[in-house]
């Protein structure tokens, strides 16, 4: 339990969430130009899966700050 509450407040740190945060767009827009090429170029927003098109810049987010968080524990 103390761990977690460690890992946690190592997490919230503002370096932590700023690189998660660079890594979220450079890698969501990557990623989301891949898996929904053919709503974004033809600019029909319509067929977009906004669900999926945000969960595409949360993986990678939370994976940044677990990683950082993880290194400094």
């Amino acid at each position: 339990m103390l761990r977690i509450r460690l890992l946690l407040k190592l997490a919230a740190q503002t370096p932590n969430i700023m690189r998660g945060l660079k890594v979220a767009i450079v890698v969501g827009v990557l990623l989301n130009l891949i898996n929904q090429w053919e709503a974004l170029s033809t600019a029909s927003w319509g067929a977009i899966h906004w669900p999926k098109f945000l969960l595409t810049f949360c993986v990678p987010f939370c994976v940044s700050v677990y990683s950082s968080a993880m290194a400094k524990l």
